[in-house]
């Protein structure tokens, strides 16, 4: 498991990775719960450093072209899965 100084880190629930040019490499990555900078040290202890991250979804929900700092009302349908969330 990676480790960040002393603490490991907990591993995603899925991973996948591609290549985009000679020195950057994009990662998708799915995590069940997020904390405090956890991308960022998940990224380091692989040994990559962290130039940008982009939200794309928020649980069940899809962020789309939603812009940074902008909101929308919940569709039924996303309001339904969030409550389903809560068991």
């Amino acid at each position: 498991m990676p480790r960040a100084g002393d603490r490991p880190i907990s591993a995603a629930s899925s991973r996948t990775s591609r290549r985009h040019g000679a020195a950057t490499t994009w990662l998708s990555v799915t995590f069940a719960e997020g904390r405090n900078r956890e991308v960022r040290r998940y990224a380091e202890a692989l040994g990559h450093r962290v130039v940008r991250l982009r939200r794309v979804a928020f649980g069940p929900l899809l962020l789309g072209d939603l812009p940074s700092g902008a909101s929308r009302p919940l569709r039924p349908r996303e309001l339904a899965d969030l409550n389903g969330l809560r068991g």
